[in-house]
């Protein structure tokens, strides 16, 4: 059975337990903040990942390569490679997905535990500085931003959103152009490819649509 509870009440019972001491919840929110940074690593090497698989296929199609050297065997054909870098960058931009949701969610759940177990923090905006996520251009560092400076970093979010929706778009467009154009790979193999990528692609909706959040 599902646990239908919010996180304010979740939070609440958590701190209502007998014998919570203030040291029991100051390291249960550094493991939170601690559990938030990984996750930011992961999701920045997700992205330099896709960049990589990205210029990766490019070379590959359009390069002057005739043979590599791939764990000391020697490889002259790369279709197979072609084939699955799409749907490496689409389960890589569903896996993506899936950490920015598990951080806004950790987030919350700092900020809740913030809320109840030192409100004046909470009113003072400053608990948040520990919980920060890097954007494109601007590192955000919660309650301290001015402004003038919060309109840049809404602009950089929209600019990462975008990136992150249109440009899987855009690649899976050109890559499929560039893999059912080429004779030497059978139809049957990129359709194949192309149903794996659009599974990834499926994944990544599912996710977004299905993130209770946005119930709250």
């Amino acid at each position: 059975m599902v646990n239908e509870r919010s996180v304010a009440e979740r939070v609440e019972l958590f701190l209502a337990q007998e014998g919570m001491e203030r040291e029991d919840v100051r390291v249960y929110m550094t493991g939170l903040r601690e559990s938030f940074e990984n996750l930011n690593r992961k999701i920045d090497r997700s992205f330099l990942s896709v960049i990589l698989a990205c210029a990766i296929f490019v070379l590959l199609s359009h390069g002057n390569l005739t043979e590599a050297e791939i764990f000391n065997v020697k490889v002259q054909d790369f279709s197979m490679f072609r084939l699955l870098i799409p749907v490496f960058v689409s389960l890589a931009i569903a896996r993506a997905i899936s950490i920015s949701i598990a951080m806004m969610y950790l987030e919350e759940l700092y900020s809740e535990l913030l809320r109840q177990w030192m409100p004046k923090w909470h009113e003072a905006e400053l608990g948040m500085v520990p919980m920060s996520a890097g954007g494109f251009f601007i590192y955000v560092i919660p309650g301290l931003l001015d402004e003038q400076t919060a309109k840049w970093r809404g602009k950089d979010f929209l600019v990462q959103f975008l990136a992150l929706v249109l440009s899987p778009i855009l690649f899976g467009v050109y890559a499929y152009a560039s893999i059912f154009t080429d004779d030497k790979i059978g139809v049957g193999w990129a359709v194949l490819s192309l149903l794996l990528t659009l599974g990834g692609v499926a994944v990544g909706l599912y996710q977004v649509v299905t993130d209770k959040r946005q119930d709250d």
